[in-house]
């Protein structure tokens, strides 16, 4: 039976597992996306004897947004979650936690190849706004270029302040040293040897940063819990406890000055991204839900 599906999210992850599922179920059922809809739509699926399943998203709910969702999770068989921060959003809400299943969505492995003489190249995803992260990252490339005098920052992803960060950069005089350079792919980080995760807020992660992993990139990211999911400090990347743009630019120099363990954070980042969003483990776990 073709599988059905209503509802819209603009979580990326949930975005990235929405690709993956099957057009076809071996049973009456509707995939229900966004908070909104699986409120208002989940109990007349049910009446109509729908296998019911949801796809979490990730979003800030109010109280009284929570309650029908744990409502309306009566009536849901499945809640597929496409990662540990949240699957945590909805336990919070008071879901039963038997109901969600969590699925990474896939991002293929591929390690980059980067020239050991090239400009030491740092990746970020735009998404985080200046006022939210991407400021501190501007204000560590001009602490270092002094020490560092090859480094490059490449902005990417969904950028959100594209004007405001060409003029930060012209205002710290870094402006040769920033490319700002919007994708929907994730090509971008190739030539990347390290990806950064500097949020001060517990927004959605950028999906960036499964595909950073993949690319075998080590991560420097502020220690926050959803962080820790992807993140182990001193094993794929460094988690900064404080943080700001001269703790950030400090540790980039000294990341840089130690190519090896670069290299091994690295590899751990590839191996990391193996477990996590191979193909493989999605397309199974996604055939245990839909087609038993």
């Amino acid at each position: 039976m073709k599988l059905h599906s209503i509802g819209t999210t603009k979580d990326p992850w949930a975005q990235a597992l929405l690709a993956h599922m099957p057009r076809e179920t071996n049973a009456k059922t509707i995939l229900i996306v966004g908070a909104q809809m699986q409120i208002f739509a989940t109990f007349f699926f049910w009446l109509a004897r729908f296998r019911v399943l949801w796809l979490a998203s990730h979003n800030e709910y109010n109280n009284q947004t929570k309650t029908l969702m744990r409502i309306m999770s009566r009536f849901a068989e499945t809640i597929l979650a496409p990662n540990q921060a949240t699957e945590a959003l909805y336990l919070k809400a008071g879901v039963p936690g038997k109901k969600l299943v969590l699925i990474y969505p896939s991002c293929k492995s591929k390690l980059g190849i980067r020239s050991p003489n090239s400009a030491f190249i740092i990746g970020c995803d735009g998404e985080i706004g200046i006022e939210h992260g991407l400021g501190i990252i501007l204000r560590s490339v001009k602490n270092a270029q002094d020490i560092l005098g090859t480094i490059k920052l490449i902005i990417s992803g969904n950028v959100t302040e594209k004007n405001q960060i060409e003029w930060l950069s012209q205002e710290l005089g870094i402006s040769n040293r920033v490319q700002v350079a919007p994708s929907k792919g994730q090509g971008w980080m190739a030539p990347c040897h390290l990806f950064l995760v500097i949020r001060q807020r517990p927004s959605a992660l950028p999906l960036s940063l499964a595909a950073a992993l993949s690319h075998g990139l080590p991560i420097v990211a502020n220690d926050m819990l959803n962080h820790r999911e992807f993140i182990q400090h001193n094993k794929n990347g460094i988690l900064l406890k404080d943080i700001n743009s001269d703790i950030l630019s400090q540790t980039i120099i000294n990341l840089s000055r130690k190519p090896e363990w670069m290299d091994e954070l690295g590899r751990e980042s590839s191996r990391f991204a193996e477990e996590r969003f191979s193909p493989e483990t999605t397309q199974e776990k996604i055939q245990a839900v839909f087609l038993h």
